[in-house]
């Protein structure tokens, strides 16, 4: 019996578990983030949510970010206005060989890294660049 997609990709990467028999979905634990795979008709897709509920500025920027990564990256992000998500997904043919698979979800999981730090950068506070005329001391 041929292997599922999921578990073709989870042998691929070396993951410690498989996906149960049947699954179209799993979880991917790798350095504190959950990336989702689906199987879905001929493709597998992976995706992460980036952020939950960013607010207009932050859209604004991930949106400049993402119009100058469309050409670096085979990873697309997008945003959910049903949950508020902003979410990175890629997808790869089910039926590709172990060396694919394994390239495509170390460059899904490069370009999460690329993501991530740049959304932690908007959420952290950097006083060097805070203008000192709009803060309000005690």
């Amino acid at each position: 019996m041929a292997q599922s997609p999921l578990n073709r990709l989870t042998a691929a990467v070396g993951y410690p578990e498989e996906a149960p028999e049947g699954a179209v979905e799993f979880t991917f634990q790798v350095d504190g983030a959950a990336v989702r795979a689906e199987a879905s008709g001929a493709r597998i897709i992976l995706s992460l949510v980036l952020a939950n509920a960013p607010g207009e500025l932050e859209l604004q920027q991930i949106a400049s970010w993402a119009a100058g990564r469309i050409l670096r990256e085979d990873a697309t992000i997008a945003a959910d206005p049903r949950t508020g998500e902003v979410i990175l997904w890629q997808d790869e043919a089910s039926n590709t060989d172990s060396r694919t698979l394994h390239r495509f979800f170390e460059t899904f999981l490069n370009s999460v890294d690329w993501w991530r730090e740049r959304i932690d950068s908007l959420r952290s506070v950097n006083r060097e660049n805070v203008d000192e005329s709009l803060v309000i001391r005690p």
